[in-house]
């Protein structure tokens, strides 16, 4: 008949799922033996190799709820636990994942800005290993380690320390392609990973200035090109057991995925195309370069249409999602199957120049000015292309993008329309609401989380400065909302009450509710739906298209 929460309530989930009370147990079935490992101090312990010895953390009580550590990295004190002795020996105090050989033997760990190294056979922290922790360690052996440092590959011997360079390449770093790892114990912190320096090894080597990659098979001798310097995107890279067989897809923004072939090192075949020729390789992209809000280097890809003329000028479309510079080789394929209705290419093919901009959230002043400087800049950019309309401009979000184009909307001129999907519009009540999708208390998201915003209590008015609805009355120009019914990540209401709030300072606006959807769309007549609308939106108040129905019923009187 009532559901009773109390305030000292750790786990909300356990008020929406049958109770149940757990043990965990170590049996040792040859021994017949059972210790039993729960206690309240201690986190549930892991297995550290073949040891026999176990990790756990020591328990926080001072934490309120699950969730609270999700979203920041958090130092925890770890103990090794002795199944024959039942004793907890402290041995490291770090935020991030160990590493350790399969034998678990030695178990590598992050402190400060150090990698540091536990003997769990004779319990001990060896001296310093003189290793920063941007380097990436792979056991060679139980004594030995390959290090991946920038562009070098060096090895260290665990009993004398030393360290030696192994190799080194023509890039600004490598990733080891074909390591053995084992992610059991992830979810405990652990990882299991090493390498063969007997065997061929598969390293892709990348060039962040050049913004390229290659893979290159490598031995102890001498390495083989794979695949050449290329700005496409590789993905899915296979090979066989002998090292003289290799396929793997390569797309790029105006080409399709490919899937590619290659022995022996000779020239790479085409085995399948997902597309045939098509106005795609017509597609054209210019990288913009500006500053964010904190003198950081960011960039905005922009994308030109196929039958782009110096000679026209384009209206734009500007979609924004935190940094989308890792997509600017992906495929832009035409479909109506978008969970978010969005879609770049379909508005290429229309006309529009389409620009995608980083934003770096991480501003002090909070991610709604944050995101509002961001733009900006890259609008200043963009200005610079004379072929780009400044006039009929078009920002559209979903999200925490949703969230951004509703902050930007409110206390920018510089949009003729905007569309925000499954959007937030007050922080400040939804940062204490209860999120049915993680079933827990949404502050942590906040606080440290995507918004960044910090703590309520230390810095209201951060949180005032950067809420959407507070500033509703400001929007002047038509936005389109839309939202899922059933969205537990973003309550629907979120989008009624921003509706709510342009409606009554009569402001040009429609919202769209999707029955029986969710966060992003997954019905595929309901994408289409989305899609088109999106379409129709941005045409009929960027390009002055009429006789569009269902906007035309708006009553309040629209200018563009």
């Amino acid at each position: 008949m009532v559901d009773i929460w109390y305030g000292k309530d750790f786990d909300l989930e356990d008020h929406f799922r049958d109770g149940k009370e757990m043990r965990r147990i170590l049996w040792y079935p040859l021994g017949n033996r059972i210790v039993v490992t729960d206690h309240q101090d201690y986190s549930p312990v892991a297995a550290v190799g073949r040891s026999g010895l176990f990790t756990r953390s020591a328990v926080d009580h001072e934490q309120v709820d699950k969730n609270d550590k999700t979203a920041i990295e958090t130092v925890e004190s770890y103990f090794i636990f002795d199944p024959k002795t039942r004793e907890n020996t402290p041995f490291a105090n770090t935020s991030r994942s160990f590493v350790i050989d399969s034998r678990g033997k030695f178990i590598l760990y992050i402190d400060g800005n150090q990698w540091f190294c536990y003997n769990t056979s004779e319990r001990r922290i060896l001296p310093e290993l003189s290793v920063q922790k941007d380097a990436v360690p792979y056991f060679v052996s139980s004594e030995e380690i390959l290090w991946v440092v920038g562009n070098k590959l060096l090895s260290q011997n665990l009993k004398t320390l030393k360290k030696k360079l192994v190799a080194s390449f023509v890039c600004d770093s490598l990733e080891i392609l074909n390591v053995k790892r084992d992610k059991s114990l992830m979810e405990s912190n652990i990882i299991s990973q090493s390498v063969d320096l007997n065997d061929k090894i598969v390293i892709k080597l990348i060039n962040d200035k050049q913004d390229t990659s290659s893979l290159v098979m490598w031995n102890r001798k001498k390495s083989k090109v794979i695949i050449e310097h290329t700005k496409d995107r590789i993905s899915d890279f296979i090979f066989d057991a002998t090292f003289k067989r290799y396929c793997w897809i390569a797309e790029n923004y105006n080409r399709s995925p490919e899937i590619k072939t290659t022995g022996n090192f000779g020239a790479a075949n085409s085995f399948y195309i997902t597309a045939g020729s098509s106005s795609s390789a017509k597609i054209t992209m210019q990288e913009l370069k500006y500053k964010g809000i904190q003198g950081e280097d960011l960039s905005a890809a922009v994308y030109f249409p196929p039958d782009y003329s110096e000679h026209k000028k384009y209206p734009v479309a500007v979609s924004i999602y935190e940094m989308q510079n890792k997509n600017y080789n992906r495929y832009l394929k035409p479909t109506y199957k978008n969970s978010r209705g969005f879609n770049e290419r379909l508005f290429l093919e229309m006309g529009y120049i389409v620009m995608l901009p980083d934003i770096n959230n991480g501003g002090s002043q909070g991610p709604g000015i944050t995101a509002l400087h961001n733009v900006n800049a890259a609008l200043d950019e963009l200005a610079k292309i004379k072929q780009a309309d400044m006039k009929t401009v078009g920002l559209v979000g979903q999200s925490f993008g949703g969230y951004e184009t509703n902050f930007i909307a409110t206390h920018s001129d510089r949009f003729a329309a905007y569309i925000s999907g499954a959007s937030i519009a007050d922080i400040v009540n939804t940062s204490f609401a209860f999120n049915y999708n993680f079933f827990s208390a949404d502050y942590y998201r906040y606080e440290d989380g995507q918004f960044k915003l910090g703590k309520f209590t230390d810095d209201k008015e951060k949180y005032y400065k950067n809420n959407p609805l507070y500033y509703a009355e400001k929007v002047n120009s038509p936005m389109l909302l839309w939202a899922g019914t059933i969205d537990k990540n973003v309550n629907p209401e979120q989008t009624r009450s921003f509706y709510n709030a342009l409606r009554k300072y009569r402001k040009p606006v429609v919202a769209l509710f999707y029955e029986n959807e969710q966060h992003s769309l997954m019905g595929y007549q309901q994408r289409k739906d989305l899609t088109i609308r999106m379409i129709e939106w941005f045409d009929y108040f960027l390009r002055g298209k009429k006789g569009v129905e269902w906007i035309g019923k708006q009553k309040v009187a629209i200018k563009y």
